[in-house]
């Protein structure tokens, strides 16, 4: 709480859009912005944000029970996929998403 509030008293400088930008480009491949852009391209028919979203739940934000419980709503067959049984990834994340990965580690942890 410290933090926060030096953080808001000193108010933002120059640096901190540098260093916002950075940290940004770190989590690029991890976090989902919910854009879209990933809609109807997995061959399997995965909803590829809402479970990168589930995924981020569990090691973003410890909340494992929500992303399990979440991924546990999904259709039988959507969890039945395997993406490692596709011998190609044909999601294109335009964000820079690693879709193969992000998903391949919700089906890892959910499953």
């Amino acid at each position: 709480m410290d933090e926060n509030f030096k953080a808001v008293v000193t108010g933002w400088k120059e640096d901190d859009s540098k260093i916002l930008a950075a940290h940004l480009e770190k989590i690029r491949p991890l976090y989902c912005s919910m854009c879209g852009g990933c809609e109807g391209q997995c061959s399997k028919g995965l909803p590829v944000h809402d479970i990168i979203r589930y995924v981020s739940y569990a090691e973003g934000y410890g909340e494992f029970a929500l992303g399990r419980e979440n991924w546990q709503q999904l259709n039988e067959s959507h969890q039945a996929v395997r993406c490692g049984d596709c011998s190609e990834c044909t999601v294109k994340c335009p964000s820079g998403v690693r879709v193969f990965d992000r998903v391949s580690r919700a089906q890892e942890l959910f499953a």
